[in-house]
């Protein structure tokens, strides 16, 4: 990935270098995934039944998600709170645990950027949307974890961008970083994916996120619902900001091989975006 711009401004150059070094040294500064998430996700990837006392032993490791795990097992659908930690768990099952363990462990870990919190709070809705949509277009097949952990983690890279920006003295041009970012987020993203050991079919498929040319078939179709629930989660978000919203044709087309209702997706999409806000601001 080359990151050629012609450009005057000193503090432009020197985030593009930074940003160039950072890329071919696979130096991205993340910190470590935390040891908790990647148990349960080894844990939940075996596909037999894991026994309740096992999952509690991990969690209860970690007491941002004991803390998760307990909010969301109190909700309307239930008199009475949970009385012990294994309790929450059951309420919730196991597919919700993994993905309230992958909220936690990625809004302590990359979700804080100085400078650039407003538009990465941003990216953090959007990230939840895609990955709730890619796979609710999947429904019950197998690889709908798959499809959510690479939706949850697509756009995960502009999130190194803006800290590469944050971290030069001065202004980065809005223009030129707007350029860095629809360029080289997904290729970061991929990275990211690697560098923290989540699935080599996750980290080509964020890769391909708006294309998938020469990938293998596997990576190609993942990459393919990315794409669609990228553009469904784009097109709720504008509407619920009452802006206009464009791609609903593209969407349309893409769709046709993927055999979703596009309209569906979008409501999808604008469902998981309002219940996260919900969650944000709870």
């Amino acid at each position: 990935m080359t990151l050629e711009l012609r450009t005057t401004s000193f503090v432009d150059r020197r985030f593009l270098r930074r940003l160039q070094a950072t890329v071919a040294l696979q130096d991205l500064g993340l910190p470590p995934f935390p040891v908790t998430v990647l148990e349960l996700k080894r844990l939940l990837a075996q596909g037999a039944e894991i026994p309740v006392s096992r999952l509690a032993h991990v969690v209860e490791g970690d007491a941002s998600l004991v803390r998760a795990v307990f909010q969301q097992a109190r909700g309307a659908a239930w008199a009475q709170a949970p009385d012990s930690l294994r309790s929450a768990i059951v309420r919730v099952g196991s597919d919700a645990l993994w993905r309230i363990a992958m909220r936690v462990a990625l809004e302590e870990t990359v979700f804080r950027v100085p400078r650039y919190q407003a538009e990465v709070e941003l990216v953090r809705v959007h990230c939840f949307a895609v990955a709730e949509t890619a796979a609710w277009m999947l429904g019950d097949r197998e690889e709908r974890g798959t499809a959510w952990l690479a939706g949850l983690l697509h756009d995960l890279g502009k999130l190194v961008i803006y800290r590469q920006a944050a971290e030069v003295p001065g202004e980065v041009g809005e223009e030129l970083l707007e350029h860095v970012l629809a360029l080289a987020h997904a290729p970061i993203g991929q990275l990211m994916a690697r560098a923290w050991g989540l699935g080599e079919l996750e980290a080509a498929a964020i890769g391909l996120h708006h294309g998938a040319p020469g990938a293998s078939e596997g990576a190609a179709r993942l990459g393919h619902y990315l794409h669609c629930a990228d553009m469904a989660a784009h097109i709720a978000q504008a509407q619920q900001a009452r802006e206009v919203s464009t791609g609903r044709a593209d969407l349309v087309e893409a769709s046709r091989s993927l055999g979703f209702d596009p309209e569906d997706a979008i409501r999808a999409a604008d469902r998981t975006t309002a219940r996260f806000r919900r969650l944000r601001a709870a």
